[in-house]
């Protein structure tokens, strides 16, 4: 169980998340649940998202907004092999 702190986040593994963090890790679990077949942990979907940032060269990506994009991003990223590699 995470407890959230007076400032609406948490920290996991030393990093640390907001709400729109959390949100968005969970539309990833969510899509690759129903796309994929894949249940992923949190900080899985964590790291899928920062190994597709990374490919952009970008410290943390903004999360599409529309579900249907998130695992088309990501699998069109440079460098991506499996969600099962990314996810370490």
């Amino acid at each position: 169980m995470i407890i959230l702190d007076e400032y609406g986040g948490f920290t996991l593994d030393g990093n640390y998340y907001d709400e729109e963090d959390f949100k968005n890790l969970s539309r990833l679990q969510s899509q690759l649940f129903s796309e994929e077949n894949i249940i992923a942990s949190f900080r899985e979907c964590a790291n899928i998202w920062q190994n597709h940032s990374w490919s952009l060269h970008a410290s943390w990506m903004d999360f599409p907004n529309d579900y249907l994009y998130i695992l088309k991003y990501i699998k069109e990223s440079e460098g991506f092999v499996s969600f099962d590699e990314w996810s370490f």
